[in-house]
């Protein structure tokens, strides 16, 4: 087993982790329903991809990368993080966003592939228990 899991993590439903190389979640990280972390990969060239008859027996060829996500990451719903990405502690990748290349820390990610939208800052501070007991939803 490759996965490596900081305190405090929380995986939701379906979530796929194909660990051929590690995957490691600092504390806090919090994955959605259906986020896919796959470490695998292929050779472009078709013929390189193709299942052979190698010396050491027939297969395809397969490599991996490692995945790592800093403490307090969130991956939304229907995330896909590819090998060899590293996501930066505090950061945000939202709902249905492929990553391919590395997040830095505090930043919030979407789209495919995922681009940074912006860095989180003190302004997206929501004062969660103020508006929980003023039974106010966050906004």
């Amino acid at each position: 087993m490759n996965i490596y899991v900081g305190r405090n993590c929380f995986v939701n439903y379906n979530s796929v982790f194909l660990d051929v190389a590690p995957i490691t979640l600092g504390d806090n990280v919090l994955i959605g329903p259906n986020v896919t972390l796959a470490t695998p990969n292929h050779p472009f060239i078709a013929e390189e991809r193709a299942y052979t008859d190698y010396p050491n027996g027939c297969h395809a060829l397969e490599y991996a990368e490692p995945i790592t996500t800093g403490d307090h990451c969130w991956l939304c719903a229907g995330a896909t993080v590819c090998g060899g990405v590293t996501i930066g502690a505090g950061s945000i990748i939202a709902a249905g966003a492929v990553v391919t290349r590395d997040i830095p820390p505090n930043s919030i990610a979407a789209g495919v592939p995922a681009k940074v939208l912006r860095q989180i800052s003190e302004s997206d501070r929501i004062h969660v228990w103020e508006k929980y007991i003023k039974n106010k939803p966050p906004r």
